[in-house]
């Protein structure tokens, strides 16, 4: 039995050597959109060097529950997961999304609008910066999914401050809409503040 066995394990053996050159390629990336991951990853950085608290409030079809936690490495990761839905500069998206830039209330605006709202979930970006210092001041991410059983949309928010000469996020706001076939459609709204 054994015997009959050793090729079925030579060749699982063989995809499994190949599978981290499977997963390189997958993780490769583009420079042709705002680098939303690159933000993450020093916020991440900056968070995880201070006591961070965060306050939420969650609300679900009228019920709220409010929360406050101390952020320890794996609760900012888990927070800052929420915001990384809205990194478009990967390979499966270029030349997917329109960028407009505009000034607004002193500040450089640049958009990314998808060019075939149906098949990408994020609908646009925005990144609102202080056009003197190149720093971020706001993101903003509208997503959508849409199918035959299920409808959702939700409306990302995450503004950034200064906290000793550091810009990290202050807090964010999401607000969705999910409804299932032959239901209701049902509201949440997720408000949360970082303490330093």
């Amino acid at each position: 039995m054994l015997i009959k066995l050793l090729p079925f394990v030579g060749i699982a053996l063989l995809f499994a050597c190949e599978e981290p050159e499977i997963a390189e390629k997958k993780v490769a990336e583009i420079d042709e959109y705002f680098d939303v991951e690159g933000l993450l990853a020093s916020n991440a950085e900056e968070l995880l060097r201070r006591e961070v608290k965060m306050a939420k409030i969650a609300s679900f079809d009228g019920e709220v529950e409010k929360t406050v936690v101390r952020l320890d490495s794996a609760a900012i990761i888990r927070e800052l997961d929420v915001f990384r839905d809205a990194d478009i500069n990967k390979p499966e998206f270029s030349e997917s999304y329109i960028k407009e830039v505009k000034e607004e209330n002193g500040l450089q605006v640049i958009t990314y609008v998808a060019e075939d709202k149906e098949d990408l979930n994020v609908n646009y970006l925005k990144v609102y910066l202080n056009a003197e210092a190149e720093e971020v001041e706001r993101l903003e991410a509208l997503f959508s999914n849409r199918n035959i059983l299920y409808n959702s949309t939700r409306l990302l928010k995450v503004e950034y401050g200064e906290v000793k000469g550091v810009r990290l996020p202050m807090g964010y706001t999401i607000e969705g809409v999910q409804k299932m076939i032959f239901s209701e459609p049902a509201k949440y709204a997720i408000k949360a503040e970082f303490e330093y």
